[in-house]
C-alpha cells in the first residue's frame, strides 16, 4: 500500500511534514489562510506529536525479563540434585 501511495504521490511524506509543521508551529492566521480553520491547541499538540513520532520514532516500551524462572522445588523431577532438608 505504501509503495502504491508513494508511486502516485512521491512527495506525500514531505507534504505531511509541511502540514504538521504549519499546524504545530505556524501562526493561526497562516493555518486559517491555508486550510480555512483556526487550529485549536489540541490540533497543535496532535500535529507536534505526529512530527515527533515520525522524526524520532515512537518510544518503545521496555520490559525487563528475569532469565531465571521461579520453579517450585516440588515439581522438579526426581534425581534433579536438589536436596530438601
Amino acid at each position: 500500500m505504501a509503495a502504491a501511495i508513494l508511486e502516485q504521490r512521491p512527495t506525500v511524506s514531505a507534504d505531511l511534514v509541511e502540514f504538521w509543521s504549519l499546524v504545530a508551529f505556524g501562526s493561526a492566521t497562516a493555518v486559517q489562510k491555508r486550510f480555512g480553520v483556526k487550529p485549536r491547541i489540541q490540533d497543535r499538540l496532535a500535529a507536534a506529536s505526529e512530527l515527533v513520532d515520525r522524526l524520532h520514532g515512537r518510544a518503545v516500551q521496555a520490559v525487563e525479563i528475569d532469565e531465571r524462572p521461579q520453579v517450585p522445588c516440588f515439581i522438579l523431577p526426581d534425581g534433579s540434585g536438589i536436596a530438601i532438608k
